[in-house]
């Protein structure tokens, strides 16, 4: 059966506010007399009221409070016990990767100042080599790894 959004909005209130529409206005700071209006069919949740709604209820399933598509909660992701020795060796690869990205910025960092070294000598001051240099530079301030 398709549901409006006023009538989802009616459920929500059945279901996660104990059937207390006051309560409920309270939880999403709206005043009890908008949510009286929604649930009697003169007006529907404005953009802010869903936005209220859903920052107060985080588990509830947006495209199902907007669209009527899917179920009302979203689902639970069951509490797996953490595997301390997995975790920590995933922090041990992640800190050798980042060591590892860091020496290789360290070389082409120098690479790239030997090639601005040899554009230098090897080009002389002409206003090619100039805008080569710089570009360099510019490239090598991009990559240089932060302090």
């Amino acid at each position: 059966m398709e549901t409006t959004v006023n009538q989802r909005l009616k459920i929500i209130i059945d279901e996660l506010a104990g059937h207390k529409q006051a309560s409920f206005a309270k939880k999403i700071n709206v005043n009890p007399s908008v949510v009286n209006s929604i649930l009697g069919g003169r007006n529907e949740p404005s953009y802010g009221v869903i936005l209220k709604i859903l920052s107060a209820y985080p588990q509830i399933d947006s495209d199902w409070l907007i669209k009527g598509e899917g179920e009302m909660l979203k689902p639970v992701l069951p509490n797996k016990p953490l595997d301390n020795g997995q975790f920590g060796a995933d922090v041990i690869d992640i800190l050798r990767q980042k060591e590892e990205y860091r020496q290789l910025s360290e070389q082409l960092l120098e690479q790239n100042k030997l090639l601005t070294e040899a554009v230098n000598s090897l080009a002389g001051k002409s206003p090619a080599s100039e805008g080569a240099l710089h570009s360099i530079e510019v490239k090598n301030n991009e990559y240089a790894p932060a302090a």
